[in-house]
């Protein structure tokens, strides 16, 4: 990962503001979606990133955070089925590097889905 690749994060809870933190102090550039106010004004407070109130469920949000122009998303939110839906529309945004948190594996072991089907990394 080179320190010009714009990363986009999906929810900024413990384990998105972890990883933001991380990259900022590295110096990548961090673009976060995130549908908390306060969530995000608390991530305001300590984290140089650039802070999107949305739902990344919406396309709206997508295109403010110039997705189109990102090459890596991070989606760390707190449901399962909006991190792996992220992955496919991260794909359709050619994001080429997909990272999902997923607490269950229900949807991907022993399913009709692989990781490939979902278009994760």
């Amino acid at each position: 990962m080179s320190k010009d690749e714009n990363t986009l994060i999906l929810g900024i809870g413990g384990v998105g503001m972890h990883l933001a933190r991380r990259l900022v102090h590295e110096g990548y550039p961090v673009t976060v979606i995130e549908s908390d106010a306060e969530l995000l004004a608390n991530a305001a407070e300590s984290l140089d990133a650039r802070l999107i109130c949305g739902n990344a469920m919406r396309l709206s949000s997508w295109r403010e955070a110039h997705a189109q122009n990102m090459e890596l998303i991070i989606a760390t939110t707190n449901d399962d089925s909006t991190n792996i839906m992220s992955a496919l529309i991260a794909d359709k945004f050619g994001i080429e590097r997909k990272i999902v948190r997923a607490r269950s594996t229900d949807l991907v072991d022993g399913s009709i889905f692989s990781p490939e089907d979902l278009k994760i990394d």
